[in-house]
């Protein structure tokens, strides 16, 4: 049995679902819970077809509440990692206290596992501590074993964990089990959607639109300027690409009233529409993606093929930080420093159905030697 604790972020389900798929499909663990204590979390996932598909095929999906019920199941979870039948994996919720006494009763059955499939590189992490002085927290990691998709995962150089083991994954999402699921359903997903199926059957280029939850963000020379840069993207696009569909995916974190106004947006050019599918399914179909600050989505087109584009405006200092470029430049095929007319040039480029970057079969085989390793601890902890 694997019990996951998923963080109140989408991204940790995203990551982990492929890989609890691997599992599964090997035949390891056939039982699988993933558990939440976020409402917004839970509506999230159900409310993205993929995972929640993916996720009714190898097990279940819970929500923890203060009560009776939940409290219950916990401690059956925790009886089934005492007596050798369970193992627990999180991103960091048994650090903390109440679930920090899974990991002190059961260490040698609890994985901490990174909580993106591409991780975060220097210089990612050199942008985000320049945006916000955080604040380390004094926390020890907890899991006699860690699961990492990057070699420079800080958790790695952490001296509170130097002697336990740990393994480093490619990212799951490219898992041949997670390649072949998402392509036997991919066409069933893309054929029920109008407008996709239409501008498919028409030749018409299909852009995907990844949005941000379109919050401040330091990153930018204006913190509230997303908004404004996700109009002025969408009106180029139906400038130089006017018969293009624009299918808009919508960040899970976005408020109600950003939402809203997404909406107000959208409802202004004819050929945009928000969709709900999942990336793995929009990499079947689009041309190319374009997005007003990189995404760690980019990096599921980006192993597809597809074209990416970041149309952005970085704050003077971090624009130099990056040498003129994105942060995640391995994902971004063209860097935009918010230039209209660069971004046309661009557009009028990528808007050929026919280009689509050359890759090699970029998906890996699911590495199951090490998968087995990691998660056939039967018996009693030690």
């Amino acid at each position: 049995m694997l019990v996951i604790f998923l963080n109140n972020k989408l991204i940790t389900c995203d990551t982990i679902t492929p890989l609890a798929a691997a599992l599964y499909d090997l035949g390891i663990e056939r039982s699988i819970s993933f558990l939440t204590a976020d409402d917004k979390t839970y509506r999230a996932i159900r409310e993205n077809v993929i995972l929640w598909e993916a996720i009714n095929r190898i097990g279940s999906l819970k929500l923890m509440r203060r009560r009776p019920a939940s409290l219950i199941m916990l401690a059956w979870y925790l009886m089934m990692g005492l007596v050798g039948r369970a193992c627990f994996l999180h991103f960091k919720a048994l650090n903390f206290w109440p679930f920090k006494l899974f990991a002190l009763l059961c260490p040698g059955r609890t994985i901490l596992c990174e909580g993106a499939a591409v991780g975060v590189s220097v210089l990612e992490q050199r942008v985000a501590e320049t945006m916000i002085k955080r604040r380390v927290m004094p926390v020890t990691p907890q899991g006699r074993t860690i699961v990492a998709f990057n070699p420079e995962w800080a958790v790695l150089s952490d001296s509170r964990v130097a002697g336990r083991r740990y393994f480093i994954l490619p990212a799951p999402f490219r898992f041949r089990s997670w390649q072949r699921f998402v392509g036997e359903i991919s066409a069933s997903y893309l054929d029920g959607d109008p407008d996709i199926s239409s501008a498919r059957k028409d030749g018409r280029p299909i852009v995907v639109f990844i949005l941000s939850s379109l919050d401040r963000t330091p990153l930018l020379s204006n913190p509230f300027e997303l908004p404004e840069l996700f109009e002025e993207t969408i009106s180029v696009l139906g400038e130089v690409l006017p018969d293009a569909l624009v299918a808009i995916k919508p960040h899970p974190a976005t408020s109600v009233e950003m939402r809203q106004r997404v909406d107000g947006i959208v409802k202004r050019y004819p050929n945009a529409r928000v969709t709900n599918l999942h990336p793995s399914i929009l990499s079947k179909c689009a041309t190319f993606v374009i997005g007003n600050n990189y995404s760690t989505t980019f990096s599921i087109f980006r192993s597809a093929g597809v074209p990416t584009v970041e149309y952005t405006d970085y704050r003077p200092d971090i624009l130099e930080l990056t040498g003129g470029g994105s942060a995640r430049p391995e994902f971004v095929t063209r860097f935009i420093a918010r230039d209209p007319d660069m971004l046309r040039q661009t557009l009028r480029e990528f808007g050929q159905t026919h280009w689509r970057l050359s890759t090699d079969d970029l998906s890996v085989s699911d590495p199951a030697d090490h998968l087995a390793a990691i998660f056939n601890r039967r018996g009693t902890d030690p």
